[in-house]
């Protein structure tokens, strides 16, 4: 019987910056090199493990202590008709705080990827290698680190010497070790051209038709590549138009979503009209930090009709994007039972008078923010929040929408904000809007205290005091005053007169009385 050597280690306790403490005992079983006739460097120090994370596609990679080498060089990885690539990753004493992807930023997928929590050995030099699956095309690659709390402390060199290394085709393109939370090289020979329609299968014809995916109507699509936390990411697309919301992430038609660093696709057909698609992302504790780029490499492309119409990533709390070629006409109306009536006219929501629509947009303090509308000519307030009609905002990163029904005469808006700062743009990108009669009529949010804006109609000319009764038109006949001035409300008829004694009095007469 063969005694086995080994030793007991005990390993000092690591007191982060994050208030964290790594350490404590365990026991490493040291087996003598000469027990297997190998050398102290020989494979016995070299295992295989899977890695790449959930989307690896089965690729194994090497984990290779970099204080060891093999007894004969590892053969040549060979990616016939493709490129091939290898990611190299020495950990620092805390690997499972590391992740890192590589995108293909021409279609926007990510081709491999080790998500955090994978890598378990520190000071271990990993090894990843894969053929690119595609010859042309543009590379992201992306590396993370949440120590500190969060905040990041890379590879190197706080808690440890490690590194990273990137060789495409047998050549370095990017290497680092010192970042923070994230570190980013882009590689690649170039996207590949667009690709030419099939040919027709008919001889007279030149090009295969497009399918209309939106026969009589507008396509939407949105593409949208989530970071690292999925949970914190919200959207809506309104109608603009009717104010009818067509779609919101979370929602029934859209559930939460709950992949990182995945590419998610959502398509409409709607009636042409015009849009305002809004993202909200509620990280950083609530204050937002966008999709990109600080907790991985997130994006968005909004399209209408295959054209980007808005995209972006890098952010805080909300980004919004408006389009569309506006309005559609007012339906057409219903044909009468009879061809010699005319069409039914169009419903006015407001008859008679004028619709004045007032939107609001809060910023992240919504109890701050007040507005009234005053009629100028009379001085009289007409609305106001908050009121009894219309309760104080009390919900940030909202749109709050008014309509009233109001006659002819000018206005004022004012919008306050009780702390001088707004509502645009240091808590949030909060708005307002003032419409009459689907005019725009005054707009804004960034401001301090305070903003006014005076719209509308010429108010109607002043008239004189009315008199106390209505004068008795004069009329011919003898001892008649034909004409009558007087200072002061008076009221006369054609023989006898009432009047205060102190009003002045001046009477021309045809004869004598």
């Amino acid at each position: 019987m063969m005694n086995i050597p080994f030793h007991l280690v005990s390993k000092k306790s690591i007191f982060r910056a994050d208030g964290t403490v790594r350490g404590g005992f365990h026991v490493a079983v040291v087996l003598l090199p000469l027990l297997l006739g190998t050398s102290h460097a020989g494979p016995l120090h070299r295992k295989k493990i899977r890695g790449g994370g959930k989307d690896d596609g089965g690729v194994v990679s090497d984990l290779i202590a970099d204080n060891m080498q093999t007894t004969s060089p590892s053969p040549t990885f060979q990616c016939p008709d493709k490129t091939a690539i290898k990611i190299e990753v020495k950990t620092d004493e805390y690997p499972w705080e590391t992740s890192w992807s590589v995108a293909n930023k021409c279609n926007g997928d990510v081709e491999k990827s080790v998500p955090f929590y994978t890598y378990d050995e520190e000071l271990f030099l990993y090894s990843t290698r894969w053929c690119l699956s595609e010859t042309e095309a543009i590379w992201n690659f992306t590396i993370e680190d949440i120590g500190s709390g969060g905040e990041g402390d890379g590879l190197c060199c706080r808690y440890g010497d490690g590194y990273y290394n990137i060789t495409v085709g047998g050549e370095v393109v990017g290497s680092g070790a010192e970042f923070t939370r994230s570190a980013s090289h882009v590689f690649g020979s170039g996207c590949p051209p667009t690709v030419s329609p099939r040919p027709s299968f008919s001889p007279t014809e030149t090009t295969a038709p497009t399918e209309d995916l939106c026969p009589d109507a507008t396509a939407i699509e949105l593409i949208l590549k989530t970071d690292n936390y999925p949970g914190e990411i919200s959207w809506t697309l309104v109608d603009d138009c009717t104010g009818e919301e067509e779609g919101a992430l979370p929602s029934p038609e859209f559930p939460e979503y709950n992949q990182y660093l995945t590419v998610y696709t959502h398509k409409w057909c709607l009636p042409e009209s015009v849009w305002t698609w809004t993202i909200e992302d509620t990280g950083a504790s609530g204050a937002g930090d966008g999709i990109c780029c600080g907790y991985g490499d997130g994006y968005y492309i909004l399209k209408r009709e295959g054209e980007v119409v808005g995209s972006g990533g890098n952010y805080t709390r909300t980004d919004s994007h408006t389009f569309g070629l506006g309005c559609a006409p007012s339906s057409s109306p219903r044909p009468s039972d009879s061809p010699t009536k005319s069409p039914a006219p169009t419903e006015d929501p407001c008859p008679g008078k004028n619709t004045v629509k007032v939107d609001v947009k809060t910023d992240y303090y919504p109890d701050e923010t007040s507005w009234s509308l005053i009629d100028e000519c009379t001085g009289l307030l007409l609305e106001s929040m908050p009121s009894v009609k219309i309760p104080q905002y009390d919900t940030d990163v909202t749109e709050y929408n008014h309509r009233f029904c109001l006659d002819d005469t000018q206005w004022t808006f004012t919008i306050e904000d009780s702390q001088d700062d707004g509502i645009c743009c240091d808590y949030g990108e909060g708005s307002y809007s003032v419409q009459v009669n689907g005019q725009a009529a005054a707009s804004g949010g960034a401001f301090q205290d305070s903003e006014s804006t005076t719209f509308g109609f010429a108010c109607a000319p002043s008239f004189s005091p009315a008199p106390s009764a209505a004068p008795t038109k004069a009329g011919k006949s003898s001892k008649s005053a034909k004409s009558g001035k007087m200072a002061g409300n008076v009221a006369y008829s054609s023989m006898s007169f009432s009047m205060p004694m102190d009003f002045d009095i001046d009477i021309t007469q045809d004869e004598p009385l």
